[in-house]
């Protein structure tokens, strides 16, 4: 499992030109076929983290634009993909 990280925390690396931020890498998730399944499978796991300022985020959490980023709280609206899971 990967941690999944909070919008208060300071955005990794460096500020670019007009306040936009990137972030690229991978990882890699160990889980079974199935819930209750005996065998298990890698899969990899990107990891690409896109800001602007406080405002708009794309990571692979999902999509969002924070509306109020005053003080230590952030609150915005953000849309998140569901995988779903297979019938078989």
């Amino acid at each position: 499992l990967l941690p999944m990280s909070a919008q208060a925390q300071e955005r990794a690396g460096p500020p670019t030109a007009e306040g936009w931020s990137f972030r690229l890498g991978g990882g890699a998730i160990v889980a079974p076929d199935y819930e209750g399944s005996d065998d298990y499978e890698i899969k990899p796991v990107p990891d690409v983290e896109v800001t602007y300022s406080d405002w708009f985020f794309f990571n692979r959490e999902g999509l969002g634009v924070n509306l109020l980023t005053g003080g230590p709280l952030v609150a915005g609206i953000a849309v998140s993909p569901n995988g779903g899971r297979e019938q078989d």
